[in-house]
């Protein structure tokens, strides 16, 4: 009994040094007139837990169902959380069945909140809402985090074949940031289903939001597009962009729409965005990099997915038409594994381009359909610095005669026509990929013959901790392979060691100075274009070289700088 005591008291001591404190819901046996502090003096409503509940507290819901409209009025701290929670997943329902809800969860101008195991479910009303995550007004908010919660059934209509028009919407997840902006945001292990979403989205991030990561969540049977990044649409007038986040270890599956194409992940107004590691299969399409009215959606990165049997392009990109601004800048495509995309068959093929500028497509495998379309370019102007290279392409039959790239309504019909008359495409192959299994069961991993092994550019920039779509390194010795798997892994050859150093400035017009931190050894420094050609090559001086560079044109350059057994690939900008 005493060592009971002595290990309750410090579990008490523990909680109030962390500022820790439980509260506890009952649908059942509680009421909104207990302390809610203990089982057995429960509160009955988790409204009543969204009122009192202070920073540092946890708050316990048990199993049931309840119809309620939630709405925080707390927020927590930097270091002390609220968190309102199920202990047991799959058992606290929050039900919108039969009720006027506009929501079932609205959490505006709130602060470090977090929501774990919760279910958010049969909601049907126009312009209805699962979950809204806001800032209104000038007020901004951080440190709003999901994980395993379900949202489903959240429907415009409770007819699945009614026809939507731009009226009818509903948003299963939502969040807005508006002139305040939201930061720091974090969805994990979402379940996103069965919901009627009109012409909104399952997953939406929209407006001013800076830091967020989406990640480990399945979105799938939607009525629409799965995941949306979405800014430059008015919603703030500070920074109106959602920015600097990841959507990653995401999959998205058949969120169709009747109407129109609708992608697994679309990223549409946003920047500086990474979207890697993901899979995304039976959508209208599977990922979208775009621009629809006059957005700039720039610097994205597409790397390490998985994208198979959509019905357009496994990745499209660039902006619709020549009546707007909007376009796509700086996007890099690489290490990305399609297969038998365009399933509606109609040769858009595994990658669709628009308008864009300086868009770099590498190191991935392209693997068609019996429909043979390789990749398609729509000529839409302004479209400039499209640059494809070290990718594997291959249509089953191993017949490039009858594998076609459509480029400016220009069809070349088979892959050597199109690399000698667009004199494009240097260090691509036209050969079969050697997948595990494309049979029965599909199974990307390279096998051991597989052509795709070390054929990547060994100028690619990896970041920091990158990994194949397994979680593995993503690079092993020093060359990358090709797709989204680094077979490599199994192999006995240690990762190249990086080097330490700094080149300056970024971006340049004429100079750089390459500083190395390592003063021993020898070595050299190449500059690589987008199009994977060395355009520049000189040996280092320790510990410090200068790099005259007026000779080169305007535009991002790889610069891989070798010394002794380490080596280290950057990028590098130089200006007009």
């Amino acid at each position: 009994m005493r060592q009971n005591l002595i290990l309750l008291a410090a579990l008490f001591t523990i909680n109030l040094l962390f500022g820790q404190t439980h509260f506890y819901v009952n649908g059942i046996t509680g009421n909104d007139n207990n302390a809610g502090t203990s089982v057995a003096n429960s509160w009955k409503t988790i409204q009543k837990a969204c009122n009192a509940a202070t920073a540092g507290g946890i708050v316990h819901i048990g199993p049931g169902t309840y119809t309620e409209s939630l709405e925080p009025h707390v927020s927590g701290t930097a270091n002390n959380l609220i968190t309102f929670k199920a202990d047991v997943p799959e058992t606290v329902f929050i039900d919108g069945t039969g009720t006027n809800f506009i929501c079932l969860l609205r959490v505006e101008n709130r602060s470090y909140l977090h929501f774990e195991n919760l279910v958010f479910q049969n909601l049907t009303k126009n312009a209805c809402n699962g979950i809204v995550v806001e800032t209104l007004g000038n007020p901004s908010a951080t440190a709003i985090s999901f994980k395993n919660c379900i949202i489903r059934n959240i429907r415009w209509t409770a007819n699945a074949n009614a026809q939507p028009d731009d009226s009818d919407n509903a948003h299963p997840f939502i969040a807005f940031g508006r002139n305040g902006g939201l930061t720091n945001l974090t969805i994990d292990g979402l379940q996103v289903y069965n919901n009627i979403t009109g012409y909104s989205e399952a997953l939406t991030l929209e407006g001013n939001i800076s830091g967020f990561v989406i990640k480990n969540c399945t979105v799938r049977d939607n009525s629409n597009i799965g995941i949306l990044i979405s800014g430059q649409r008015g919603f703030s007038n500070v920074n109106d962009t959602v920015r600097n986040g990841t959507v990653s270890n995401n999959l998205c599956y058949n969120n169709l729409n009747p109407n129109s194409m609708s992608g697994g992940i679309y990223v549409c107004g946003g920047s500086n965005v990474i979207i890697e590691r993901n899979t995304c299969h039976s959508n209208g399409y599977g990922i979208e990099i775009g621009a629809e009215e006059d957005e700039n959606t720039h610097d994205i990165t597409v790397k390490n997915n998985i994208l198979y049997n959509n019905q357009g392009g496994g990745v499209e990109v660039g902006g619709y038409n020549e009546d707007t601004a909007g376009i796509v800048t700086n996007c890099v495509i690489r290490n990305n594994t399609f297969y038998k995309n365009d399933t509606l068959n109609e040769s858009v093929g595994e990658l669709h381009i628009t308008k864009v500028s300086n868009c770099v497509i590498q190191n991935n495998i392209f693997y068609t359909s019996a429909q043979r379309s390789l990749f398609s370019v729509q000529e839409i102007a302004p479209q400039s610095g499209i640059s494809f290279h070290h990718n594997s392409w291959f249509s089953p039959g191993n017949n490039p005669a009858n594998a076609s790239v459509i480029w400016h309504h220009i069809e070349y019909n088979n892959f050597s026509s199109y690399q000698s008359a667009l004199s494009f495409d240097p260090y691509s192959t036209f050969a079969n990929p050697g997948f595990v299994s494309v049979t029965g069961t599909l199974d990307f991993h390279l096998a051991t013959n597989s052509t795709c092994i070390n054929q990547g550019d060994s100028a690619t920039v990896v970041a920091a901790g990158e990994k194949d779509f397994d979680g593995n390194n993503r690079v092993v010795g020093s060359t990358i392979d090709r797709g989204a798997f680094e077979a490599g892994n199994a192999l006995s050859t240690a990762p190249v060691e990086p080097l330490d150093y700094s080149l300056l400035p970024n971006p340049a017009v004429t100079i750089v100075t390459l500083k190395l931190s390592d003063q021993n050894g020898s070595g050299t420094v190449a500059f690589f274009d987008v199009q994977g050609r060395m355009v520049f090559a000189q040996n280092i001086v320790q510990p410090e070289t200068t790099l005259d560079v007026s000779s080169l044109p305007a535009g991002i350059y790889f610069v891989k700088l070798t010394v002794d057994a380490k080596q280290s690939v950057s990028k590098l900008l130089i200006g007009s």
